[in-house]
């Protein structure tokens, strides 16, 4: 071995041994890899936004792929998302889901590494450091951005934040350029990026004493949102509207929330995240100005939280609980830095007796957030492979069943109808996999009946048998309708449709419509759809193959029309 290969092993064992924060990275990065494999992550939620609705536009039609590019998501400004979410899409499409899982890790990886760079400018290495990113890595308080390729969003604007406090940490005119591109970027990943460009200006603040400077920080990121946002983010997107009746007033306990639980459930003792925020205030109050100005970036980071908290509290109170997993994985990169800094601080005047409960502490936490992120990855994977399941069985219909077009095949992800699903069959994107008979039933029950006010197809009462009558009797009171009145509890009537087709329902008295889609002899969870007296509605039967049981409010006449007059003997 040549002294060149020598010297720099040795660097490297040094290195190592003075920051073991970087060793764990890339072992992290293969483990959730695994662990996120092994259980069963799949597409689900917002991510078929992403894939139905951004669909492939040619470059040569310009405004049409700026548009798709640029429209939010949700109240978010996601461009840069959209473009990863669909470069990943363009080469395997559904037929698997690590390779977004692969974008998304190496994303909370490279937030880690930056993570680890922040502590080390502030004095923060060692075992110390690592204690604070194997808490981080493994962060089951979080999961939910760790398990979920749609957050690549909010990890992009926390790593894209987190450089520029880092371009930052010297001044100069071509710093404030580069901190000007990242920070840009950072909003264009998602809406986190407004709290990490607050950070870098008042970062700015701190350490300069300067309005002007900080001002000169924020100035281009802001007039970029500003533009964006009335060329296309306020026409656009889903977001909740916000209840100024309420929303102003109640953000600083949705905040207070937000904040005390992230450190409640990263300990796993509740009760101390209020101690530990009261703490950080006073710990921070009673340090000088010098203080302040050297660790200028971790304290204003923990002071962007709020920010952060306040624009998810504008748009959120009353959807949205302020404990959900993925403010609490952003709520940690802003404040565990400056907690880091205290604590350190702290137990370098501490006796030998407190030092050993601090690292029993830690060890516990880092044991606590393992488990409690491995446990949401068997969670999650069991309720994704459900959607797997769902999603899968509903292509399979789009290719050889009639659907209403607007009907959605999971529960959990809105975003996808059969609309959608034919139109990638078009693309010849489709998931790998086979649906269970029970899968393929359930997912008929959502697709192939649906309640509207108006019919969707003419009716026609040729299109329709009567198979059966359960506990009613049954009457034609005029052309093309009959009465039916319940003999009993839970009355209904089997349906064989020929065709599709839409028949008119009247209820006399207000009560429950019950539809039960029987497929091969499966029975599926029923539709159910209040229903008003004297008040209208059409059910739509789509498939043909399957036997409808239509079931009536058991209080009294429910008229159909537009079905066959010729009653079961």
């Amino acid at each position: 071995m040549s002294d060149g290969s020598r010297s720099t092993r040795r660097r490297m064992v040094t290195g190592l041994r003075r920051q073991p924060a970087w060793a764990l990275i890339p072992a992290a990065f293969a483990y959730l890899l695994w662990l996120t494999t092994s259980t069963g992550q799949w597409f689900f939620a917002d991510e078929w936004e992403f894939i139905t609705t951004r669909s492939r536009v040619s470059l040569s039609h310009f405004g049409d792929f700026v548009g798709v590019m640029m429209r939010p998501h949700n109240e978010h400004w996601s461009t840069i998302p959209i473009i990863l979410y669909r470069a990943v899409f363009g080469v395997v499409g559904l037929r698997a889901y690590w390779p977004y899982l692969v974008v998304l890790l190496a994303l909370h990886c490279a937030v880690a590494a930056l993570l680890v760079r922040l502590l080390a400018r502030h004095g923060v290495d060692g075992w110390f450091a690592f204690a604070v990113a194997a808490v981080f890595l493994f962060y089951g308080a979080g999961s939910e951005n760790i398990l979920w390729a749609f957050q690549i969003g909010w990890m992009g604007s926390l790593a894209f934040g987190l450089v520029l406090l880092e371009i930052l940490s010297s001044w100069s005119s071509a710093r404030i350029r580069l901190a000007w591109v990242a920070g840009i970027a950072a909003l264009m990943c998602s809406g986190v990026g407004i709290s990490m460009v607050a950070a870098g200006a008042l970062t700015t603040l701190i350490r300069r004493r300067s309005w002007r400077d900080a001002a000169r920080v924020a100035s281009v990121p802001a007039i970029a949102q500003i533009v964006w946002f009335i060329a296309y983010g306020r026409n656009g997107g889903k977001g909740n509207p916000i209840d100024w009746s309420s929303a102003p007033y109640g953000i600083a306990g949705y905040a207070w929330r937000s904040i005390v639980s992230t450190i409640d459930r990263t300990t796993g003792l509740i009760g101390v995240g209020a101690v530990v925020v009261v703490a950080l205030v006073v710990g921070v109050a009673r340090q000088g100005a010098a203080f302040q100005r050297v660790h200028a970036e971790v304290i204003a980071l923990a002071t962007a939280s709020t920010v952060f908290l306040a624009f998810v509290g504008l748009s959120r109170i009353g959807y949205d609980y302020p404990e959900a997993s993925r403010y609490s994985y952003v709520i940690f990169v802003m404040i565990a830095p400056l907690a880091a800094v205290l604590a350190r601080d702290g137990l370098r005047s501490a006796g030998q007796g407190l030092r050993w409960v601090a690292t029993g502490l830690a060890v516990v936490t880092i044991a606590f957030s393992f488990g409690g992120l491995r446990n949401d990855a068997q969670k999650e994977g069991r309720r994704e492979r459900k959607i797997h399941q769902d999603v899968v069985a509903a292509f399979g219909l789009a290719r050889s069943s009639f659907a209403a077009p607007d009907a959605i095949p999971d529960p959990f992800s809105g975003d996808l109808t059969m609309a959608g699903i034919r139109a990638l069959l078009a693309q010849g994107i489709a998931p790998n996999g086979r649906a269970t008979p029970q899968a393929v039933a359930e997912v008929t029950a959502r697709t192939s009946v649906d309640v509207t006010v108006q019919p969707r197809v003419p009716l026609a009462p040729d299109a329709l048998v009567i198979a059966a009558l359960g506990r009613v009797t049954a009457q034609p009171i005029e052309s093309g309708c009959v009465g039916f009145f319940p003999a009993g509890a839970f009355p209904q009537v089997s349906l064989l449709p020929r065709r599709p087709t839409s028949f008119k329902v009247v209820p006399l008295v207000s009560g429950t419509l019950l539809v039960t889609v029987k497929r091969d002899g499966r029975a599926a969870p029923p539709l159910q759809t209040p229903v008003a007296a004297n008040n209208p509605v059409f059910l739509n039967l789509a498939d043909p193959r399957n036997e409808y049981i239509v079931g009536f409010p058991p209080d009294g006449e429910t008229k159909v029309c537009g079905i066959g007059q010729k009653l079961p003997s």
